[in-house]
């Protein structure tokens, strides 16, 4: 609305550009509610200045009424979503990794009964689930420790790291001591060598799904000291297979950082769902956050740093956005989902008593 005296050129901008600019802010408005719920979640300033808003376009032109029910019917759908994510948590949980386990306790999903590419598909499942998770509000937290995220570089400590990044983070570690744990809990030669094909062959499907979180975790497991130091199974696998394991090394080989797995990234096409590598997303955004100043030499904000971590969150969402084609398998998706794994040290423990055995039959 105009102050009553107005200069005639004002009257005359708004003749022009007024119902332009109503339109633009009502669809600005309406994918910021749409994409970027978390800025009003919880926080009943935004919610009423919604309701403020909604409450004008009513009352200033009967044109704009059906607008305004379509905002006020958005902000009802995502705060009956929100409300149904409180009270139905998701039905993923994280996998502990036991000090006290006994190896016959380890009674894990029979790999051996499904074909690895049904086993990729329900892994990738659990992980996008867990990816979905993360919200853009807990990255920031993740990185600058505080609500008030533009104004504070304080650290948490890390007891405090955000849930769900640390689930995240966790269970790419539980898959790591999975691949480990079965690998020891075979006690011969050759079927411990059938155990590390399978892994391979899986971890090779989940590179065909674009899931690099779940390769990266099957190969690292792979990779670790107790596994490689096991010379005499791994004599017994395939050449195919040693060769696809080395062929999805060379994707996350971290040298000329990861210049190799970024290069793979870049060629897939936005369209196509994609689970990105934890270490390196996690590892990408520490170093824009504590790489770069929070202010410039003239005392003001480094915006260059904000949009590039805003950029990484956007690319985040691109990837949280994606959907596979896969049905899920009861029985598979909650054998993966619920991993009982061996410590390290019990890992290292067994390691070393397979190589006495091998000693003593060989």
């Amino acid at each position: 609305m105009l102050h009553h005296d107005a200069k005639q050129e004002e009257l005359e901008y708004v003749e022009k550009w007024g119902l332009v600019i109503r339109l633009r802010t009502i669809n600005t408005l309406m994918q910021w509610i749409e994409r970027c719920w978390w800025d009003f979640e919880g926080n009943e300033y935004m919610l009423r200045q919604v309701d403020l808003f909604v409450d004008t376009l009513f009352t200033s032109d009967a044109a704009f009424h059906n607008t305004a029910k379509c905002i006020a019917e958005l902000k009802k759908k995502k705060l009956a979503s929100s409300n149904s994510t409180k009270e139905s948590p998701s039905s993923i949980r994280c996998s502990k990794i036991s000090k006290q386990l006994l190896i016959s306790d380890v009674k894990n999903i029979n790999i051996t009964q499904y074909s690895a590419q049904q086993i990729a598909e329900q892994l990738t499942l659990i992980d996008l689930e867990y990816l979905k998770l993360i919200t853009p509000i807990e990255v920031l937290k993740h990185l600058w420790g505080s609500e008030a995220v533009c104004l504070n570089d304080k650290k948490k400590e890390a007891t405090e790291i955000i849930g769900n990044i640390d689930a995240y983070i966790q269970r790419w570690n539980t898959v790591c001591y999975w691949v480990e744990t079965e690998i020891c809990c075979t006690f011969d030669c050759r079927g411990r060598s059938q155990v590390m094909e399978k892994f391979i062959d899986i971890a090779k499907h989940c590179k065909n799904l674009h899931n690099y979180n779940t390769m990266g975790s099957i190969v690292g497991g792979l990779n670790v000291h107790p596994i490689r130091s096991l010379h005499e199974s791994w004599k017994y696998v395939g050449h195919k297979y040693a060769k696809a394991l080395r062929e999805m090394e060379e994707i996350i080989k971290p040298d000329r950082n990861f210049i190799n797995y970024r290069k793979l990234l870049s060629q897939i096409p936005n369209n196509i769902p994609c689970i990105p590598f934890t270490g390196l997303f996690i590892k990408d955004l520490t170093f824009l956050n504590d790489g770069n100043p929070k202010k410039l030499s003239n005392e003001l904000l480094n915006f260059t740093k904000i949009r590039d971590i805003c950029n990484k969150i956007t690319e985040l969402e691109r990837y949280q956005r994606s959907n596979y084609q896969i049905s899920k398998v009861t029985d598979i998706y909650n054998g993966l989902n619920n991993l009982v794994v061996l410590s390290e040290q019990q890992i290292h423990q067994q390691s070393l008593k397979l190589e006495k055995r091998r000693q003593s039959i060989h």
